[in-house]
């Protein structure tokens, strides 16, 4: 775990760089400076870019992380592996573009009454989803030779960075809407360059003009395991996408910007679980081809107990909190409370299964997961559908949540019937009972102060007490109580951190 332990806390420091970023942006600058409906513009672009990248790649970004172990040679460039992956993409990019274009009539037809704002700018799609796919390619393949920080840094900091400077130009009217919108979306372009500069600077790219010399057994395992991935992260994607598009579809931009804001918030929660998988999914595949079944499942079972103790923590800090922090934002922004609670009860789960998604596509079964990921799609489209007309945008976090549940309890009994594989240790119960007994306790005490900021420094108190303290005593993950000790020692405490 020492490979994970390095990389994990560079690039959980920068991501806590740009989430502060992030924050600034979409919590504070967007809220401030930006309309409801812009912001719901914005976010509903930015999710079908994603959309877009996704159905371009055809399968290339996650072959190319599952087989990269395979054909890494030096010597050899690769057998030309990389470049293949890259002509597959550009040949996805042109059909992507040219069904963007087809179904234009399809998208005023759907979005014209509620969102018309959203149709003037449709064809930004475009450009955001190209210039994400070319990233994805780059990262993944540094990703592949263990040069993973550098892309971080660029994705969460000098981007943000980018987006901050707009956002000031747009407050003092020194850009148009229109000229806002096309900076922001070009904007997806920059970290790919860098990454290009970088890959070229570290002599990287001088080993993708090889000839493609991958054995015919390889391509048919490829072809087929690219098939099959494209079609089930093309449906992971959607349900990234789907609220948002059915929110602008049946309530308006307004909505859609009330629940991509919240969503965001709750996002930034899972840095620290994002920073662990970024350095851990590299080990999957190279696990798989070496048969190091002891390995994976210790690797799965630390992962998923980190990430369980972190994201229960992060989760309960912002729910003691959620009146506070919620009393900051326009009053429009009320029922996010409610869209934040589930969402997050969805993403907890996510987060603790963790790999189990890695570990199921990288596998020789890793066909079922379309049925899984089918099934997926159907509860959150279906839900989607009965509940937003109901319950507004908390109609469609209950579908997330929902759908997240039964979809990681899938994967889940799956990988433990054909390969006795799970994410669970008895401590871990330790972890539910010190949340739920945080949050018992918390709303049970009377409201001592008036004032905000003693009320938050109460909850927060309260949390750590009842939480970090026993979860610390009673080490409920050693990974976790190590990570402490450095903090302690940094500034300059000594711990004894023997069992």
């Amino acid at each position: 775990m020492g490979i994970i332990q390095k990389d994990a806390v560079r690039t959980m420091l920068i991501s806590y760089a740009g989430l502060f970023l992030g924050y600034l942006n979409k919590g504070v600058l967007f809220i401030l400076i930006l309309s409801t409906e812009e912001i719901g513009l914005i976010n509903l672009l930015l999710s079908l870019g994603l959309l877009f990248a996704q159905l371009s790649n055809l399968g290339t970004v996650n072959s190319l992380l599952r087989f990269f172990p395979y054909f890494r040679d030096e010597k050899k460039h690769h057998h030309g592996f990389p470049q293949l992956t890259i002509l597959i993409a550009g040949v996805g990019i042109i059909i992507s573009a040219m069904l963007s274009v087809f179904f234009y009539d399809e998208i005023v037809r759907y979005y014209s009454q509620k969102s018309p704002l959203f149709v003037a700018f449709y064809f930004w799609v475009i450009p955001i989803g190209i210039s994400h796919l070319l990233f994805l390619l780059l990262e993944t393949y540094l990703k592949g030779i263990f040069k993973n920080v550098f892309a971080v840094f660029v994705k969460e900091i000098l981007q943000r960075v980018f987006v901050t400077v707009s956002l000031f130009l747009y407050w003092f009217d020194w850009m148009t809407l229109d000229i806002f919108i096309a900076f922001n979306s070009l904007l997806y372009v920059l970290p790919f360059l860098i990454l290009l500069w970088y890959t070229l600077r570290h002599g990287e790219l001088s080993k993708w003009n090889a000839k493609i010399t991958i054995p015919k057994r390889f391509r048919k395992i490829i072809v087929g395991y690219s098939l099959y991935n494209y079609v089930n992260s093309l449906g992971a994607v959607f349900i990234l996408t789907m609220d948002a598009m059915m929110i602008a579809a049946f309530l308006g931009l307004e909505a859609t910007g009330v629940y991509t804001t919240v969503l965001y918030l709750a996002s930034a929660l899972q840095v620290p679980y994002r920073s662990l998988m970024r350095v851990a999914v590299p080990l999957v595949p190279i696990y798989w081809k070496e048969r190091k079944m002891a390995a994976m499942e210790k690797l799965y079972k630390d992962i998923s107990s980190i990430n369980l103790v972190v994201s229960a923590f992060l989760f309960l800090l912002v729910w003691v909190n959620i009146d506070e922090l919620f009393t900051l934002l326009p009053q429009e922004f009320a029922t996010g409370i409610w869209v934040f609670l589930f969402i997050m009860i969805g993403r907890t789960i996510d987060m603790y299964f963790g790999l189990n998604g890695f570990i199921l596509l990288n596998s020789k079964r890793y066909s079922i997961d379309i049925l899984f990921t089918l099934i997926l799609l159907v509860i959150v489209f279906v839900l989607n559908y009965m509940l937003i007309p109901i319950y507004g945008i908390v109609g469609a976090a209950i579908s997330t949540m929902t759908g997240l549940i039964v979809y990681n309890s899938l994967r889940l009994f799956y990988l433990l019937y054909h390969y006795k594989l799970h994410p669970f240790k008895l401590k871990n119960l330790l972890v539910f009972v010190l949340f739920g007994l945080t949050v018992f306790v918390d709303y049970s005490l009377p409201e001592i102060f008036d004032n905000w900021l003693l009320r938050v420094i109460q909850n927060t108190l309260v949390a750590g007490l009842l939480f970090v303290l026993p979860a610390y005593l009673l080490k409920v993950d050693n990974m976790v109580n190590d990570y402490f000790h450095k903090v302690l020692r940094i500034i300059g405490l000594k711990v004894n951190s023997k069992d």
